[in-house]
């Protein structure tokens, strides 16, 4: 039962007095140019900064006093640097484990240039295409301690964790195109039998890596003496585990691009009734370009950083080529 809880292992969570929902405001400047009747080319400059945020503080940790310094090793296990920092060794109220409170000092910014054409030739083929290059920054990227609140790497400086959000994708290039067969008058009713009813679609998209952010692994207890409250963390705060001395998500994975196409025909059984045939490509080039890679920097033990080999390494890939065939009857 939870009333019979051991002491300090049960959690709180609750929020600020003053809580509020985020808020986003959204700010577009666009400038276009027709070409023709059928034809247009646009440059767009997107904003949208995001205001209180959701973010949390574990206010049951006493306000550390102990620092200790971390020594980093490169590769070949030498002494390649050193990284200080306070601990965090006890907790306020020893009735209750942590004790979140929420509050709004999350901070975003995203800021995009699109440039975008949309042309049609003669009745039968439509194409469209854009090209993005944005940057997004937030100081909200850590993990979630709760559904949509992360963590922070220390306890209320949300301002450390300011970086490259998850979603910063710099550049993404999509193509789209539609074609559907419409024989002249002049085609022969063999002609017309057969060509009438197609419908060709498809789509292209490549675009760069998203981010992730380098993690440390920590093993155990670090420091001769000392007892870290939560040996999840560096700091023993039991926030957001990632390398300090770099930023979030300073990770950069694979480039990837993949097509997708359709082709089908409709044909009228009745005046009241027709069938369709669809045929499907999915990832027509059979890209397989990386979705996931290996975030963990370094392990934590007595005190010591060691590289991990494989930082980076791609852990996971885009599904491979797949096709399907389907029958849609109206009526």
């Amino acid at each position: 039962s939870y009333s019979v809880a051991p002491a300090g292992t049960k959690d709180v969570v609750y929020t600020i007095n003053k809580f509020r929902n985020p808020l986003t405001v959204l700010s577009t400047v666009s400038i276009e140019q027709r070409l023709g009747s059928r034809s247009s080319v646009s440059l767009n400059y997107l904003s949208s900064p995001g205001r209180r945020l959701w973010t949390l503080k574990n206010v049951n940790l006493t306000d550390p006093t102990t620092f200790r310094t971390y020594t980093i090793l490169n590769s070949a296990g030498n002494t390649a640097g050193s990284y200080t920092t306070y601990l965090w060794l006890a907790r306020s109220s020893t009735a209750y484990g942590r004790v979140y409170e929420v509050a709004n000092q999350g901070l975003s910014s995203y800021n995009a240039l699109v440039a975008r054409f949309d042309l049609r030739l003669g009745q039968d083929l439509l194409v469209n295409g854009s090209y993005t290059f944005s940057h997004a920054i937030d100081n909200v990227g850590g993990p979630w301690a709760i559904p949509n609140v992360p963590l922070s790497m220390e306890p209320g400086k949300t301002n450390l964790d300011r970086g490259n959000a998850n979603f910063d994708q710099r550049h993404r290039l999509v193509l789209a195109w539609f074609w559907r067969s419409n024989p002249s008058g002049g085609a022969s009713n063999l002609a017309q039998h057969f060509l009438k009813g197609w419908e060709h679609s498809g789509t292209f998209v490549a675009a760069s890596a998203l981010p992730a952010t380098p993690l440390v692994l920590v093993n155990g207890q670090q420091f001769s003496g000392i007892n870290l409250l939560y040996t999840t963390s560096l700091n023993g705060s039991g926030g957001w585990a990632r390398f300090p001395l770099q930023g979030p998500n300073t990770l950069r994975g694979e480039a990837g691009y993949t097509a997708n196409v359709r082709l089908a025909r409709t044909i009228r059984v009745t005046d009241k009734a027709s069938a369709k045939l669809i045929f499907e490509v999915y990832n027509l080039l059979n890209s397989r370009f990386a979705t996931g890679i290996n975030t963990v920097a370094y392990t934590a033990a007595g005190s010591v950083l060691r590289p991990v080999a494989g930082l980076g390494a791609a852990n996971s890939a885009a599904p491979a080529r797949s096709a399907q065939a389907a029958l849609r009857i109206d009526f």
